[in-house]
């Protein structure tokens, strides 16, 4: 299999701090995560045991609890999401060449990184665009939530196909530290592309946002000055 790396070939002290790297950076990958799904578990299993802290009563007519611990729960359901996905692309990840010379083992490893790692780029994607219709688009948490099951499709079918394609073409192999893409422009046009599209596309959406809260702005100026004529 070729080798995706500067170099078709590793010393064994090269391959030494190859995988001592590629350790700690799954470790620290898998705090981040681990401190994620820690945070979700206090919230809905701690947090929910907590008396409610009795608010005044123009608060109480205003606000609609229901509602917005509706809102809460949509939002950490969506990091959630994230946070698995990137479990899963770490775990495959941690294996490192110790499976590079066994065939199958590789395929597997490659198709599991694959599949997480553009399901965890498009969710991002999910994520801002569900921000976006909340803010900009004032859409309810009863319509935003049915699209879950759109998101999940739209994060995960993509993933699988690239992954048929390229066991089917036989595109998976030895990539330095682990298996996966075996060419550099393997890992951009199928990988890569997507993250920088995804920059391109949470930018657009922020900037949607940012113009968006300007125009509120502007008109509640307005309405007020108009109040005081």
């Amino acid at each position: 299999m070729r080798d995706a790396g500067p170099s078709e070939a590793l010393s064994d002290a090269q391959d030494a701090r190859l995988q001592l790297a590629g350790y700690l950076s799954s470790a620290l990958s898998f705090l981040g995560t681990l401190y994620v799904l820690a945070h979700f578990g206090f919230a809905h299993w701690c947090g929910s045991r907590r008396p409610a802290q009795p608010l005044p009563l123009p608060f109480q007519l205003q606000l609609q609890p229901r509602r917005q611990r509706s809102r809460v729960d949509f939002m950490d359901k969506l990091v959630l999401v994230l946070a698995l996905f990137d479990l899963v692309t770490i775990a495959a990840r941690a294996v490192g060449r110790s499976v590079v010379h066994d065939y199958a083992l590789c395929r597997a490893q490659a198709a599991v990184i694959q599949a997480a790692n553009l399901a965890s780029c498009i969710w991002i994607c999910c994520m801002a665009y569900n921000l976006y219709r909340w803010i900009a688009g004032g859409e309810s948490d009863a319509t935003r939530q049915r699209r879950f099951p759109l998101f999940l499709a739209v994060a995960v079918v993509p993933g699988l196909g690239f992954v048929v394609f390229h066991l089917m073409t036989d595109k998976y192999g030895d990539a330095t530290f682990y298996c996966w893409l075996d060419e550099i422009r393997y890992m951009f046009l199928n990988f890569y592309l997507f993250y920088l599209l995804m920059i391109v596309f949470n930018f657009v959406l922020l900037a949607l946002i940012h113009l968006n809260m300007k125009q509120r702005v502007a008109r509640y100026m307005d309405g007020d000055k108009l109040a005081h004529v």
